[in-house]
């Protein structure tokens, strides 16, 4: 009967700077470290990662905050993991690492009401699969860079 396994483990930490002086006591930083371990039975007798499931991720931001602004400034890396299983190791197919860069901003004309801006992918980070092995690239999509602004009421 097949199976499958996973565990991990994950570290996060939030530091803001408020003993620093001035409009810097309003930053901060932001960062995660995910480790999985997952096993599943793909094929009779052979192991591999639970499809989707990428070993290490991770984010870092820096951040600014005060009561009228909000400024974010984070990149996330997903690692590489399977994403579907072929009849053989020779065909199964791998989502590739990747990083991106996102950027939001909000600025507070009052509690009820705000502007916003969101850069997303500012790297145009490519999203990219192989078949067996990196060097077997089968797909390349750039999804260019997101870019979207907006107010918000609130009553």
């Amino acid at each position: 009967m097949p199976s499958s396994s996973d565990r991990g483990v994950e570290l996060n930490s939030v530091q803001n700077f408020t003993f620093l002086p001035g409009f810097l006591s309003n930053l901060g930083i932001t960062s995660n470290l995910t480790y999985i371990d997952s096993k599943a039975e793909i094929r009779p007798g052979e192991e591999l990662a639970l499809p989707g499931t990428a070993r290490y991720t991770g984010n870092l931001g820096l951040l600014y905050q005060t009561k009228k602004v909000q400024l974010r400034l984070s990149g996330e890396y997903v690692g590489a993991s399977i994403f579907g299983a072929g009849s053989s190791a020779a065909t199964d197919v791998y989502e590739n690492a990747r990083t991106t860069l996102d950027f939001s901003g909000r600025y507070y004309f009052n509690p009820a009401i705000s502007m916003y801006f969101n850069g997303k992918n500012l790297t145009n980070s490519p999203l990219q699969f192989y078949e067996g092995r990196n060097d077997r690239p089968i797909q390349r999509e750039y999804y260019e860079y997101t870019l979207e602004a907006g107010a918000s009421v609130s009553f």
